[in-house]
């Protein structure tokens, strides 16, 4: 059996240092996979404001869109998953298409198709036999440049 000197306290000091550096460099790299991505130059970006209307619950996210990326929404009514996943793409200047999939706890999704106009309400009742159903009104706002997401 060797006997083995304690490490000195040079060898202890760099052996901290080293995990110090390993531990900041992972929560550094945690923050930027969570970090919102900045869009490309000339993305267009949108701020949709929506009222999700169930019998029980009201529920008013906000959100930051990027025109052809498919954004969702997602919250509980008393066990019942409520659920809106919609793409938005510009037509023209003034007009947007919202294509996609609204979920009230019912056995079907709802697949709207909806055109509206910048700063109109577009709405979404969902209604299946036997359940009381939802309501999706969104106002679709185009972003302003250099303002960061809420």
């Amino acid at each position: 059996m060797t006997l083995q000197s304690q490490p000195r306290a040079a060898r202890r000091f760099a052996g901290r240092v080293v995990v110090a550096a390993v531990i900041c460099g992972g929560g550094f790299s945690a923050l930027a996979a969570h970090a919102e991505p900045t869009p490309a130059p000339g993305a267009q970006t949108y701020d949709i404001a929506m009222m999700f209307t169930t019998p029980t619950t009201k529920a008013a996210p906000r959100l930051r869109v990027r025109a052809t990326e498919q954004f969702k929404v997602q919250f509980d009514d008393k066990g019942k998953k409520m659920t809106a996943a919609f793409v938005l793409t510009p037509v023209g200047t003034k007009e947007v298409r919202l294509e996609g999939t609204v979920e009230c706890g019912n056995r079907t999704p709802a697949r709207p198709i909806l055109l509206t106009h910048l700063g109109a309400t577009a709405t979404v009742k969902v209604q299946e036999t036997g359940t009381p159903g939802c309501e999706l009104a969104m106002v679709v706002t185009q972003a302003a440049m250099g303002v960061p997401a809420r």
